[in-house]
């Protein structure tokens, strides 16, 4: 293997919830079709848990919504060679906005508070999106998981506020939908 990325669960990455610690390791995208490929070599999973075993692809991207990243390379031993930096997880600045504008969980219905929530980059950071806040959403783990595996897309609206489109087999026409918490702060006071 030549090319093996360590992805370190950050800490604290300074969303002041949901914090991430250990570690995570994956081979290089060749690995992935190893599982099962008949090559007379010993499977290679997507991904490792140190302290868990061996995960799927799927996993390792859903992990890595709300982890920094370090990449590792090694040489075919698995002896590294260079360590890049951690990137992609967002600033305490760019929590506090997104609680600002999100209030927690923005999947429509859902009424989990900020602290249950991980901040999503809706265009997935391995595929060049940006850790940027019209890049992000809060979601709790449950709706992270529904939107990661069952066809809902997020999108920025022309407002800036994340809408929901889901699969057709709920709604054919993919109609956008919002999370309409109450914004206690928007709304007038009884005369």
């Amino acid at each position: 293997m030549s090319l093996e990325t360590l992805l370190t669960l950050a800490g604290d990455n300074g969303t002041g919830g949901g914090a991430r610690s250990g570690s995570l390791a994956g081979g290089s995208s060749g690995d992935a079709g190893a599982l099962g490929s008949g090559s007379g070599q010993t499977p290679t999973a997507p991904g490792e848990l140190g302290w868990g075993g061996p995960i799927s692809a799927e996993a390792v991207r859903r992990i890595g919504c709300d982890a920094g990243i370090s990449r590792v390379i090694t040489d075919p031993a698995s002896v590294p060679l260079d360590i890049g930096r951690e990137q992609r997880t967002v600033t305490a600045g760019q929590w506090t906005a997104l609680v600002a504008r999100d209030r927690g969980c923005a999947f429509p219905g859902c009424t989990r508070p900020s602290e249950w929530c991980i901040a999503h980059h809706i265009i997935h950071w391995a595929d060049g999106g940006q850790t940027d806040l019209d890049n992000l959403v809060l979601l709790c783990g449950h709706h992270h998981r529904v939107t990661h595996h069952h066809g809902w897309q997020v999108t920025i609206a022309a407002d800036r506020r994340p809408q929901f489109l889901p699969p057709p087999w709920i709604d054919p026409d993919q109609n956008p939908r919002r999370n309409r918490r109450p914004r206690y702060e928007q709304h007038n006071p009884a005369p």
